[in-house]
């Protein structure tokens, strides 16, 4: 609804101290995979705000090409890739700026070089001491007037919306150590009008029809809704579980309606509801080095814990922990390699530029 070309995605952020039993060494890679995937479903620019336990002092989050780098992304033509490493200067065009302010002079922690990698690699940046507000050029302490550990993160997309940002004074009713982080965002929304008059209660609903051309295509739609297939697979185990009982039949007409919902959905977004396929949505799109690898690791996480969700006992906990594993390790592979292979073409780039004659 607001007047910019995605959604806003606003999440609230803990992650328990480093050195605790309640620590997590995931933690950042666990925010990253949900985030993504909402970014996804909801096409959407993302804003975190919340206790990230994480000690930055002035760590830049930001990756500027130097002038010889200048020279060799001139030429490339990739949009993505273009895209990615020069989104920063969403910044300069708002005046934000590209220093980092902060009060907290303590050396930087673990989670704080996890937090500055976190932003580099999803194009987030430290709103802290950025925003306008009383903090604007600050970057006050957050935790016992002693440390910078709340963060606001935002799109270099999004910060127009954000009007003022502070850090209030302590007060024990809230927090027993923490400030608050106190913002205010403003955005132009569409209005949507309803006309109460218009009864369409009568209005005829169209089922799609059948194309035998896409016969291939709706097969293809019914075999990529990993969710529903895993909902329907984790139903008929626990149908083979109770075998004959008052639970069944209930259970037997819960498969029915997914198997029904699977095939009418599946018809919906292949035939269209008048016989006509839906235009999907393209802007969609995940970090520029999420590779094939990460899709698919992506889809076998989800399956597991889909699977957990349902039905929670200890082999399927293991096994969503293991998919969940393999997942992160996939993306940071892919992370590095992406990495690897950028400033490989920028050498041999440079190198080529540097033997023409």
């Amino acid at each position: 609804m607001l007047m910019i070309d995605k959604n806003l995605l606003l999440g609230c952020i803990y992650i328990p101290p480093e050195n605790t039993k309640y620590a997590s060494n995931d933690a950042f890679n666990d925010i990253e995979t949900e985030m993504s995937d909402l970014i996804e479903k909801t096409n959407s620019y993302a804003s975190l705000v919340g206790d990230f336990n994480a000690k930055t002092k002035l760590l830049s989050d930001i990756v500027i090409p130097d002038s010889k780098l200048f020279e060799i992304l001139d030429d490339i033509v990739d949009d993505d890739v273009l895209s990615y490493v020069y989104d920063y200067e969403n910044l300069l065009q708002n005046d934000v700026p590209m220093k980092r302010y902060s009060t907290d002079i303590s050396v930087p922690n673990n989670y704080g070089h996890k937090l500055i990698d976190f932003c580099k690699r999803n194009n987030l940046y430290i709103g802290n001491g950025r925003l306008p507000g009383k903090d604007f050029l600050i970057g006050e302490k957050t935790c016992k007037n002693v440390s910078l550990i709340d963060y606001i993160l935002f799109s270099s997309h999004v910060f127009s919306l954000f009007k003022s940002f502070y850090v209030s004074e302590f007060n024990p009713l809230f927090s027993d150590v923490h400030s608050s982080l106190c913002f205010k965002f403003h955005a132009t929304v569409n209005n949507f009008t309803i006309n109460s008059s218009i009864d369409d209660s009568n209005t005829p609903t169209h089922t799609p029809r059948w194309i035998p051309k896409k016969q291939n295509q709706f097969i293809e739609s019914i075999n990529n809704d990993v969710t529903m297939f895993t909902t329907i697979e984790s139903l008929l185990d626990e149908l083979e579980e109770q075998g004959q009982g008052q639970h069944t039949k209930n259970t037997i007409n819960l498969v029915v309606n997914k198997v029904g919902e699977l095939f009418k959905n599946s018809a919906k977004k292949v035939f269209g509801s008048n016989g006509r396929k839906r235009k999907t949505n393209t802007n969609k799109k995940f970090q520029i080095w999420f590779d094939n690898k990460c899709f698919e690791t992506r889809k076998i996480f989800h399956k597991a814990r889909n699977r957990y969700s349902f039905v929670k006992n200890r082999e399927n906990r293991d096994a969503m922990r293991k998919a969940s594993k393999q997942y992160k390790n996939q993306m940071n592979a892919s992370y590095n390699k992406f990495q690897h292979s950028f400033n490989n073409k920028l050498i041999n780039y440079k190198g080529t530029v540097t033997n023409t004659p």
